[in-house]
């Protein structure tokens, strides 16, 4: 048996090494194109550490992991795009922590973010073996973006960006917006200027600041300098760099966002409104989100989507073709923008009822998100939840969505369900 054993053990481990190299390989080149730069060091080595007090460390040439990450038996696909993702997070710092190093602990955060969003899209490009990837990489983003729409709406929410006047304060900032609405942010500013924009931004970064320390100033600049090549910005105020740093990193709260709508109007010329709100009174600052809105037919497909610029005011409209007869609709679809969505009444009613019959994992997941979000908020009562809980989950095949509203069941059944409705 102890033969037996061990035979198992290294045909597994043989086939994570396997696959932790071709990761590692495919997600270099990728990174080697889109930052423009060739990886820096001499060497790469990942060393699995027993009883590590931490995940990874991105030592040059050397990254450090805990040992949980060799598996001791075959485990399911999500997990080994959990590992892939630790394995693209530490090669992204061998540039962005490593090549170029942040100049003082207050601009941690941008370390951390940019390495956070990177990976997924280096995971959305490249193969992992075994595992889907594509849009699927980014159901882990969403799961971990959870974090920081919860945090931003807590009274002790803060800015993404702010002074840290020393060492003992910069263990004090790690935190979902530290991590999860920063990689959200870099994320939304990528879509807002284009991913093509970014990644020549990125060429100027590193090839302006290599082997260097440099500040949240100097990225946002090259970024600025490398939008205003391609469009005016006094025509298109959304890609002001400045402007941009300041309603997003330096002021903190969330925003929200509703369809005003008529659902029975067969007009081909229709129009509805999209109604942003502060999720916080204290935190007012309405912004500007790059988004997709999709509009669903009866079916549960997504017959539309169209890509717009929600102004940062309360109303930006949009038409579309009523003609069309679309039953629900939803704003930020394929999750660009850091934004909480709040459905109006015929999407929540389609959605309780039909959400299995929706094909994307991720825009089932969001929706999920959203009956959560409407749950917190008083929009949604428990038992409304419960109801659409009952209809959908037992038709879910998704392990990660399962491992989320699991959570969000037991959520709702400690802390909103009121002991008359038991």
């Amino acid at each position: 048996q102890m033969c037996i054993r061990d035979r198992y053990q290294r045909r597994v481990h043989g086939e994570q090494a396997r696959e932790i190299f071709s990761t590692t390989t495919e997600c270099m080149k990728f990174y080697e194109s889109f930052f423009g730069h060739k990886y820096p060091f001499s060497k790469y080595d990942h060393i699995f550490c027993p009883e590590y007090n931490v995940g990874a460390m991105e030592n040059p040439g050397a990254v450090t992991m805990n040992d949980m990450f060799v598996y001791k038996e075959e485990v399911v696909p999500d997990k080994i795009l959990r590992r892939a993702n630790v394995v693209c997070h530490e090669l992204a710092h061998m540039w962005f922590g490593d090549l170029v190093t942040m100049t003082w602990w207050n601009d941690l955060w941008l370390n951390e973010s940019f390495a956070d969003f990177v990976s997924y899209l280096a995971l959305s490009k490249i193969k992992v073996e075994g595992v889907p990837t594509g849009s699927h990489s980014w159901m882990g983003f969403f799961q971990r973006k959870g974090w920081g729409y919860t945090t931003d709406q807590q009274p002790t929410t803060h800015p993404i960006a702010g002074p840290v006047n020393d060492t003992e304060q910069a263990e004090t900032i790690f935190d979902g917006i530290t991590y999860s609405k920063g990689a959200s942010t870099l994320k939304q500013l990528t879509h807002l200027i284009g991913e093509d924009i970014f990644s020549e931004a990125l060429h100027l970064y590193f090839g302006r600041h290599a082997w260097q320390n440099a500040t949240l100033e100097d990225f946002l600049g090259a970024i600025q300098e490398t939008v205003s090549k391609h469009v005016d910005i006094k025509q298109n105020p959304h890609l002001d760099i400045g402007f941009w740093k300041n309603e997003w990193l330096c002021k903190a709260g969330l925003n929200e966002v509703r369809a005003e709508w008529n659902p029975v109007t067969t007009n081909p010329h229709a129009s509805l409104t999209l109604i942003q709100s502060p999720a916080l009174p204290q935190h007012p600052t309405l912004r500007y989100h790059k988004l997709n809105v999709a509009f669903i037919d009866e079916g549960a497909n997504i017959y539309q989507v169209q890509d717009i610029v929600l102004q940062n005011g309360e109303k930006t409209e949009i038409s579309y073709d009523g003609s069309q007869r679309p039953v629900a609709i939803l704003p930020n679809y394929g999750d660009a923008a850091f934004i909480k969505v709040v459905f109006d009444q015929s999407s929540i009613n389609f959605f309780k009822e039909k959400l299995s019959l929706i094909q994307d994992d991720l825009t089932r997941f969001m929706i999920w998100r959203g009956f959560w979000d409407q749950l917190r908020d008083i929009r949604m009562s428990t038992l409304e939840f419960i109801a659409a809980v009952l209809e959908n989950f037992g038709k879910e095949d998704n392990l990660t969505i399962l491992e989320t509203v699991l959570l969000y069941i037991s959520g709702a059944m400690v802390h909103y369900l009121s002991l008359i409705h038991i």
